[in-house]
């Protein structure tokens, strides 16, 4: 379960390497590698409030990451004509 996790936070960053959005990609990883940080916090740190807060920040960091990059890629990639091709299909007038 958790290689397939791997594998699947990693497609975001995958896709944004493919479109050549290497900054945005880099800053995402920055983020993502902090995130895993400070999940490391509470086993280095004895302390039960700093342990709390560091796993709650850190796994909502970690799962929120990888999820403002694929909408940051479906942003970026999204044209146009295929938006308003897609919200006619809904009937969204």
């Amino acid at each position: 379960m958790h290689a397939f996790r791997m594998i699947l936070t990693a497609v975001p960053f995958v896709l944004l390497l493919a479109e050549k959005e290497y900054s945005y990609c880099l800053k995402s990883l920055i983020g993502l590698l902090s995130s895993y940080c400070i999940l490391y916090i509470p086993y280095v740190w004895d302390n039960s409030l700093v342990g709390t807060l560091a796993i709650v920040v850190g796994s909502i960091l970690s799962r929120m990451i990888p999820t403002i990059a694929i909408a940051y890629y479906a942003v970026k990639t999204t044209r146009i004509s295929e938006f308003v091709a897609g919200m006619e299909k809904m009937h969204v007038s």
